[in-house]
C-alpha cells in the first residue's frame, strides 16, 4: 500500500512540473540556437552588402584601385576567420569553427574573382551577383536547419515520457534485481554441496590410491631385491668357468711358446754347425 501511495504522489508531483514547464517554455527556443541563427543571418546580410559595394564600385572606379580594394577586403574577411578560431579554441564550440572556415572561404574567393573573370571571360557584375545569391542562400538554409533543431530539442524538453519512464524504471529493475541475487544465492549453494561431495570423493579416491601405490612400491622394492641377488649368483657362476678356461688358455700358449722356442733353438745351433763344417773343407 505505501508503495502505492509513493508511486501517485510522484506521478502528481510529476505532472506539476510538467505545467510548470509548459507555462514557462511555451514557445522559446534554446539560447545558443538563437545565437547561431543570429550569426547566419548576420553574416548573409554581410556577404550581400559587400559583393554588391564591389558591383556599384566596377562602374565609377578603375579596375587596378578595384583589385587593391578587394585585397583589403579579403585581408579583412582572413582575420575575422582567425579571430573565430581563437574564440572556438578558448570556448571549445564547433559553431564558431564553421564561422571561421566561411571566412577563410570568402576571403579566398574574393581573391580569386579577378583570375576567373579574366580567365573564363564572365562577365564581373555577372559573377559577384551569383555568388551573392549563393552565399546567402547558404546561410539562410543553415539558419533554418539550426531553428528546426532547436524546436526539436525544445519538444522534447516538453515532453514528460522519458521522466515518468526514468521514475519507473528503478522499481522494476530493484525487483529483478533481488530476484537475480535470490537466483545466484541458490545457485552458489548448489554448487558448493556439489563442490563438497565431489572434493570428499576425491579425497577418498586419493587415499585409496595412496595405499595401492605404498603396497606396489614395496613388493616391487622385494622384487627388484631378489631379482638383484639371483643375478649376481647368476653373473658369479657365469664367471668362474670362463675363468678357469682362460688360465687353461694361457697355459696352452705357453707351452707352445715355450716349444717353438726349443725349435729355433735346435734349427739355429744345427745351421752353425754346418757352417763351421763347411769352413773346415774348405
Amino acid at each position: 500500500m505505501q508503495t502505492v501511495e509513493k508511486e501517485e504522489t510522484e506521478k502528481q508531483m510529476i505532472n506539476l512540473n510538467y505545467k510548470d514547464k509548459k507555462q514557462k517554455n511555451s514557445n522559446k527556443i534554446p539560447q545558443e540556437a538563437t545565437n547561431e541563427i543570429f550569426y547566419n543571418i548576420l553574416f548573409a546580410i554581410v556577404t550581400m552588402i559587400y559583393f554588391n559595394l564591389l558591383i556599384l564600385a566596377k562602374a565609377g572606379m578603375i579596375m587596378e584601385r578595384l583589385e587593391k580594394d578587394i585585397q583589403i577586403f579579403a585581408g579583412i574577411f582572413m582575420l575575422a576567420g582567425i579571430f573565430f578560431t581563437e574564440k572556438a579554441y578558448n570556448q571549445e564550440k564547433g559553431a564558431r569553427v564553421v564561422t571561421a572556415i566561411e571566412c577563410f572561404a570568402l576571403s579566398i574567393h574574393s581573391l580569386s574573382i579577378q583570375y576567373i573573370v579574366k580567365k573564363y571571360g564572365f562577365d564581373f557584375s555577372i559573377y559577384l551577383g551569383a555568388s551573392a545569391y549563393i552565399f546567402a542562400s547558404y546561410c539562410t538554409l543553415k539558419a533554418i536547419i539550426i531553428y528546426t533543431k532547436g524546436r526539436k530539442q525544445l519538444l522534447n524538453n516538453l515532453s514528460d515520457v522519458k521522466e515518468i519512464v526514468q521514475k519507473e524504471e528503478p522499481i522494476k529493475k530493484e525487483a529483478s534485481k533481488k530476484a537475480k541475487n535470490n537466483d545466484v544465492n541458490e545457485k552458489i549453494t548448489e554448487e558448493e554441496k556439489t563442490k563438497n561431495k565431489q572434493t570428499k570423493k576425491k579425497t577418498t579416491k586419493t587415499t585409496d590410491k595412496k595405499t595401492t601405490t605404498k603396497k606396489s612400491s614395496s613388493s616391487k622394492s622385494t622384487n627388484k631385491k631378489s631379482s638383484t641377488t639371483s643375478k649376481e649368483k647368476v653373473n658369479k657362476k657365469e664367471l668362474e668357468p670362463k675363468e678357469t678356461k682362460t688360465k687353461k688358455s694361457t697355459n696352452v700358449t705357453k707351452k707352445n711358446s715355450d716349444a717353438k722356442k726349443a725349435q729355433t733353438k735346435k734349427a739355429t745351433t744345427t745351421n752353425k754347425n754346418k757352417a763351421k763344417k763347411v769352413e773346415k773343407g774348405e
